[in-house]
């Protein structure tokens, strides 16, 4: 099996958000519940989900058994851990963006999620000096597909199907 090198993960990040893009409702009102804040960027993930934005779009698909609160904080050290229906052995990415104050969305990057040997995965990175800070975003779950598990619904010619899409906060340390 073959490593794949810095330039590659940006690139599967980039393709990543394309295909999230792709399959994203531009209804408002599945948006998770979102307040009715006139500026998409100060909505209160915590409180009623992340704003509505266009190629982004909460979701759950069966292949995850567990997730974080909506609002969950990622980048201060705190642990987001998402659950698997295949089990442990695999090695799923954690797609990150945020928004911005004007609610435009910007790729922070990926993370490897670390197998725990339970069917649950985790990441605990902390994000250093980044606009990011206070922010609410959305954390997607991807993994290489293979033949032991099927590809959600809409995503089965995907080479990485997005497993779910969570609304998250950002805070750096």
């Amino acid at each position: 099996m073959s490593t794949l090198t810095r330039p590659a993960w940006i690139t599967i990040a980039a393709v990543s958000a394309l295909l999230l893009a792709g399959c994203a409702s531009s209804d408002p009102s599945t948006d998770g519940g979102g307040t009715t804040d006139t500026d998409p960027g100060t909505s209160d993930s915590a409180a009623g989900g992340c704003p509505a934005t266009d190629g982004y779009e909460e979701f759950s698909s069966d292949l995850i058994t567990s997730a974080p609160e909506s609002g969950a904080v990622y980048g201060d050290g705190s642990t987001l851990t998402f659950g698997l229906a295949m089990g442990a052995g695999y090695y799923p990415t954690l797609d990150l963006t945020y928004l911005t104050t004007e609610g435009t969305p910007v790729i922070l990057g990926s993370q490897n999620l670390l197998d725990n040997g339970d069917g649950t995965y985790s990441n605990n990175l902390n994000v250093f000096d980044s606009d990011a800070d206070g922010r609410p975003g959305f954390a997607s779950v991807v993994i290489v597909k293979d033949d032991t598990f099927d590809a959600p619904a809409g995503q089965e010619s995907a080479s990485q199907p997005i497993l779910g899409t969570y609304c998250i906060t950002f805070a750096v340390e």
